[in-house]
């Protein structure tokens, strides 16, 4: 009998950390996504929205008055670089923000589809833009 408990009781402790792994994988792509829907909702407006390659590296361009915010991934590395409109882009000085493998975005009408890629797992969303997305 007892070992029968113990072998119960492994077994538990060996589900219980597999379903941590599982959730903590999924939990990594969620909050990305969770940041960018919020980054992009920020800077929502007219003719604020882009997506174009720089030196490339396929970039989600974000603008607001005299500010510009750049997207992109680099280095298994979700990239954020926060700066003057006017200044030259150099894509070094992004600051890491999520661990990411790859991504792809889409425009399609009004709405950004964007699919993150991860190690071991994908995650598709769309975004409404109520400003639109210049290409």
């Amino acid at each position: 009998f007892m070992v029968f408990v113990i072998c119960s009781f492994l077994l538990l402790l060996f589900q219980i950390n597999g379903y941590h792994h599982i959730s903590e994988d999924q939990d990594h792509l969620t909050t990305t996504a969770s940041y960018l829907q919020t980054t992009i909702r920020r800077f929502d407006a007219e003719d604020a929205i882009t997506i174009k390659q720089i030196d490339g590296t396929m970039c989600l361009c974000l603008y607001q008055d005299e500010e510009a915010m750049y997207l992109y991934v680099q280095d298994g590395m979700l990239k954020e670089l926060y700066q003057k409109k006017a200044m030259d882009i150099d894509l070094d000085f992004g600051d890491d923000r999520f661990a990411l493998r790859n991504w792809e975005i889409k425009q399609e009408g009004n709405r950004l589809s964007i699919k993150l890629n991860d190690e071991t797992d994908a995650l598709t969303f769309t975004i409404a833009c109520k400003g639109g997305v210049l290409v």
